[in-house]
């Protein structure tokens, strides 16, 4: 048994930016006062006019993790146990992974302080459990237990909202106030899996045969996690009124009105069974 605690503070990640971009404008008449960059509309034009995006791929992310691992086990004759707990929180300003192009994070280029928040591989809660037990006639008997608490999701207006020419914009919050990211959450996940081994001596001690049944998802747990539609939210304030606009019917949607699963989602994978034989000499 034991504890322990992880600190990781990484500096210098990847970033990728547009360098041509012009400086966002609020515009009069949006009352959800969104930073507004007007690229598709032609409401500015970008400072070097004679070229696209200029992307550019800096070292300037960050990461904070900070977890306890609880851990406890137990070693008999015919038993063996382990299990470990995780309690942690994960932080970043950016999550793409070495892309070449696209601002897969960033909304703003000019205004990073709304990055910062729960990072995509952010879990809570981690739990793992390990077993393994010899059973009376030569069975043994082992399982996996694997469960995992909601990992973030990031909710999207739907369209390239400020005409960055990036389809990543995120709802207001409040007039002037953009939801940071990974401000919600996805679905939890868990599953268990079970082995169970037979073996027979044949001519020698060092030679047997042994029959394994493997059963992966024992229970067959759904483990639906929302898909991309799920995570449009919409504009989050109404831009012609300031004040909340209706949040879009496919956010984190797991089923339909009538009781049907939405087949947009990302399922899990099914209850699975698989029969072996060894033969090992």
């Amino acid at each position: 048994t034991g504890v322990d605690f992880t600190y990781v503070n990484t500096v210098n990640l990847q970033r990728t930016r547009d360098y041509n971009l012009p400086l966002p404008i609020i515009r009069a008449n949006d009352l959800s006062r969104r930073e507004f960059f007007g690229l598709r509309s032609r409401a500015q034009s970008r400072p070097i006019p004679s070229l696209g995006s200029i992307w550019v791929r800096e070292s300037t992310a960050h990461s904070l993790y900070r977890g306890f691992t609880f851990r406890a086990g137990l070693r008999r004759s015919r038993i063996q146990l382990q299990g470990f707990y995780t309690l942690s929180w994960n932080y970043s300003d950016d999550d793409n992974e070495h892309s070449a192009t696209g601002q897969e994070d960033t909304v703003n280029v000019y205004n990073l302080r709304p990055e910062f928040h729960f990072a995509r591989l952010d879990a809570r809660h981690l739990f793992s459990f390990f077993s393994v037990v010899s059973l009376p006639w030569g069975f043994e008997v082992s399982s996996i237990v694997r469960a995992q608490s909601a990992r973030p999701l990031n909710p999207q207006t739907g369209s390239d909202t400020n005409e960055d020419f990036a389809n990543n914009d995120r709802p207001m919050a409040a007039p002037g106030v953009m939801m940071k990211r990974n401000s919600f959450r996805n679905r939890a996940v868990s599953t268990v899996d079970l082995r169970i081994l037979k073996a027979f001596t044949l001519w020698s001690e060092t030679s047997r045969i042994q029959f394994s049944v493997e059963l992966f998802n024992l229970f067959n747990a759904d483990n639906i996690t929302f898909g991309s539609q799920q995570q449009i939210y919409g504009l989050g304030i109404d831009p012609a009124t300031g004040n909340p606009a209706p949040v879009d019917t496919r956010f984190r949607r797991l089923r339909f009105p009538d009781g049907t699963l939405d087949t947009n989602n990302n399922p899990g994978t099914p209850f699975q069974a698989q029969v072996g034989i060894r033969f090992i000499f």
